[in-house]
């Protein structure tokens, strides 16, 4: 079989044969339409609304999204100093749910909760200020 793939053409058809049997192929297009993050309150990005800010870009994730090749968006960082139960940033219309979705998230030493409203709005309704982790939040734009 080595002997076989000896040729730079052979090699690659063997690799193309083998990401299709098993499947792959999908998969591999969505990784390669993924798209880079959108950093919150970076220029052209949205803005940090309500005080939010973020929590230690040192030590912490900053706020960013993304939306992957299926469609779905995808928030990482930690923020603080915000007023909890008010939007933290809004989504660009492409990156907002068709409806509410509701998470569960780390706040401070304990939980918290974050919404994602059809409007974009991302809101901390429940938690502490001192840290909000937005890691995990993941969900499927409506368009």
């Amino acid at each position: 079989m080595i002997g076989e793939l000896s040729d730079e053409g052979a090699l690659e058809r063997f690799i193309h044969r083998t990401v299709e049997r098993l499947g792959l192929a999908r998969r591999i297009r969505v990784l390669e339409t993924s798209e880079g993050w959108h950093e919150v309150g970076a220029l052209g990005e949205p803005a940090f609304a309500n005080s939010w800010v973020n929590y230690n870009s040192a030590t912490h994730a900053t706020a960013a999204f993304y939306k992957d090749g299926s469609g779905r968006v995808h928030l990482k960082g930690s923020i603080k100093s915000g007023t909890i139960g008010a939007t933290v940033f809004t989504l660009p219309v492409g990156y907002r749910p068709a409806l509410q979705n509701d998470f569960g998230v780390l706040s401070g030493t304990g939980s918290g909760a974050c919404i994602i409203t059809a409007a974009g709005a991302v809101v901390a309704v429940l938690g502490t200020n001192t840290s909000f982790a937005l890691n995990s939040i993941s969900f499927r734009a409506a368009n």
